[in-house]
C-alpha cells in the first residue's frame, strides 16, 4: 500500500494550501511522475485521510498523487472558504 502523509504547499500569493501526497509503497518519492486528483467542489470538503482506492490504484503504478485542498474548500475556516 501507498504511503499517504499530509502536505502544505505555498501558492503564489503566499496562501498555504493544504493537501494529501500518496506516493509507491517502496519508492523514494523523489522524481516520480505526478497525478493530481482535484476534488468536486468548490464548496466540499475533498480527499479523507485513509484508504482510497483510485490513489492506491494510481500509486501501485508508480505515480506519486497529490490531493489539494484548494481555496473554498470547506473545513479549513471561513478565511480560507471565502478566498475561493
Amino acid at each position: 500500500m501507498g504511503r499517504q502523509q499530509p502536505v502544505r504547499y505555498k501558492a503564489r500569493d503566499g496562501l498555504d494550501i493544504p493537501g494529501l501526497l500518496t506516493l509507491p509503497p517502496g519508492g523514494k518519492g523523489k522524481g516520480l511522475p505526478l497525478v493530481v486528483l482535484v476534488h468536486g467542489g468548490p464548496y466540499l470538503r475533498g480527499a479523507t485521510w485513509g484508504w482510497n482506492g483510485q490513489t492506491q490504484f494510481l500509486a501501485s503504478r508508480g505515480y506519486a498523487v497529490l490531493q489539494p485542498e484548494f481555496r473554498g474548500s470547506t473545513g479549513f475556516g471561513w478565511a480560507y472558504f471565502r478566498a475561493g
